[in-house]
């Protein structure tokens, strides 16, 4: 696995990697990758877990193609017949500065302010390891509720 994200970011075999563990939540192992001429983050998890990587870049690229929230960019995602992985750009976090956590905050309101034609994502997801599933079903009943709110009130919009 780690020859192959090695090769597919273009780092020659004689280049020297480190990889250090670092935080990256509960669920997979979570990398540092640096070389010579770059660093990354890496994600990985069993090869059974590769449609959880591909919806989180999806996401990501959701979130990045919004304009309002800086997130890393997805570098690669795939898989092998053991591993999954999902590469990002390296982002250096410092302490909070001042007033960060009320930009962090209206940068998410103007996220949430992105519309849709329908509620809901394109594609399943997951919520952790749980799968999320956004399929015909889902919608269906998103429908109902929508014109049960139109047709009797209930959950009618009171703030702004």
């Amino acid at each position: 696995m780690r020859r192959a994200i090695a090769e597919a970011l273009g780092i020659a075999s004689t280049t020297r990697c480190e990889w250090h563990s670092v935080q990256g939540g509960d669920i997979c192992r979570a990398f540092k990758l640096t070389w010579a001429a770059g660093r990354v983050f890496v994600k990985t998890h069993d090869a059974a877990y590769a449609a959880m990587f591909e919806a989180e870049a999806m996401g990501l690229a959701a979130i990045a193609a919004s304009a309002t929230v800086r997130v890393p960019q997805v570098l690669l995602c795939d898989a092998d017949s053991e591993s999954s992985w999902l590469v990002l750009e390296w982002l250096d976090f410092s302490a909070s500065s001042h007033g960060g956590g009320a930009l962090l905050g209206t940068q998410l309101a103007a996220m949430h302010r992105h519309t849709a034609a329908a509620h809901g994502w394109k594609k399943d997801n997951f919520i952790g390891l749980s799968r999320q599933s956004t399929g015909a079903r889902l919608q269906a009943a998103n429908r109902c509720c929508l014109t049960r709110r139109a047709t009797t009130g209930i959950g009618k919009r009171t703030w702004q």
